[in-house]
């Protein structure tokens, strides 16, 4: 074969192995997206407050830390694109488990092995992605995988606004998502090699080690996290704190998550064109703007100035998230990228873990400013981080 032609033969079956990654993140991101605000309008019909709802979803960044000293092993052991199959199945199944008895504890439970279960997709199809683009693109291929992330992250809401929360309904829609999920694994063969690496490559040990190196990184995918997870367990109960209905509580997030879809290939765009620090330091600035509008009366009872809000308010917060993945991409390589990003995971499930209850905790206090007002303390702090930070030296192992 021609090297012309067998560079293009080479990109053609890296774009599919990329697709695959993408599509399989989107679908657990339905999944997600659906069991989040499910599970707390559920909660919330049977009488538990918007606390005990917050500490019941921390238990999805509990099961990846705890789960995290296995992550390695498991990969190592049956192979990534395997590890990815095993995680989407036991989500589907424990998925199913959830509606046969509303029970805080028991969820709690259940929450922990499901949260490590989907964890274990995203630290393969993450960087597995930035291990198979060129740094002079990074910035675009993951503003695509933010959008079609985010357009999986829109379903859910959109299925409880048809479907509604009661019964098994819900639940079996988000099993069949997540069966689905497997089919994409079929077409990533050559994964274990683009990630390399050896046992270290995906101890979680190397999280302390990377906080020193790699803060501005490590931070962002906290913060983000925390805006993100406290959105899609307390935005619903948010929503009816304002007198909304369940269907129109449901749209709430599907307007917070189409400003994801719409504005992530943007963030990518200029992020292969601008400094990507300043660029992060100003998404997180406007972002901080927009939860201070989120406090407003004024905002929160004119339709025609909370959905652009909170549009916006999304799209910055998934910009923020494709900024630090290429970030994390072009500061590292090889080996080091696979460790990087499981250390970003576990970073994004502590900020997960923590962000509902403390929210949860600010709106039973404040009512509903309480919500919007822990994003812009963690904004707050994440927009001069961004501006001071220095250039790091790349790593390649």
């Amino acid at each position: 074969m021609p090297p012309a032609a067998a560079d293009a033969e080479a990109l053609r079956r890296r774009n599919v192995e990329l697709a695959a990654l993408m599509a399989s993140a989107a679908i657990v991101g339905a999944s997600l997206a659906l069991s989040f605000p499910l599970l707390s309008l559920v909660l919330a019909a049977d009488g538990h407050d918007a606390t005990v709802i917050g500490v019941n979803a921390a238990a999805h960044g509990l099961g990846v830390l705890l789960a995290a000293p296995f992550f390695g092993r498991l990969i190592l052991g049956i192979g990534a694109v395997w590890a990815m199959r095993l995680g989407l199945t036991a989500a589907a199944v424990l998925l199913v488990l959830f509606p046969l008895e509303v029970d805080p504890w028991l969820w709690f439970a259940l929450r922990l092995v499901f949260g490590a279960s989907t964890t274990v997709v995203f630290i393969v199809s993450e960087a597995a992605i930035n291990a198979l683009v060129d740094d002079h693109r990074r910035g675009r291929v993951l503003g695509l995988y933010g959008t079609m992330f985010a357009v999986g992250y829109a379903t859910g809401p959109l299925i409880i606004a048809f479907v509604g929360s009661e019964g098994m309904a819900p639940f079996l829609v988000g099993t069949a998502i997540l069966a689905a999920g497997l089919a994409p694994t079929l077409a990533m063969p050559s994964i274990d090699v683009a990630l390399g690496g050896g046992p270290d490559a995906y101890a979680a040990r190397r999280l302390l080690a990377l906080w020193r190196t790699a803060p501005l990184i490590l931070g962002t995918g906290a913060v983000v996290a925390l805006i993100e997870t406290t959105q899609f367990s307390l935005l619903p109960v948010w929503g009816l704190e304002l007198g909304m209905g369940e269907s129109a509580v449901a749209l709430l997030l599907g307007v917070w998550i189409a400003g994801n879809i719409l504005l992530q290939y943007p963030v990518g765009w200029l992020a292969d064109r601008l400094p990507r620090r300043r660029l992060l330091a100003g998404c997180a600035a406007l972002a901080t703007l927009l939860s201070l509008a989120l406090m407003s009366q004024i905002v929160v009872a004119t339709p025609a100035l909370l959905w652009p809000v909170l549009l916006v308010h999304g799209g910055m917060s998934g910009g923020i998230y494709v900024l630090a993945l290429a970030l994390m991409g072009e500061r590292f390589k090889g080996a080091s990228l696979a460790g990087a990003n499981a250390a970003f995971i576990l970073t994004y499930e502590i900020g997960a873990m923590g962000g509902p209850p403390v929210a949860g905790l600010a709106f039973s206090i404040l009512g509903a400013p309480g919500l919007p007002l822990v994003f812009v303390i963690a904004l707050a702090i994440l927009v001069p981080a961004a501006l001071t930070a220095r250039q790091p030296a790349r790593r390649s192992s």
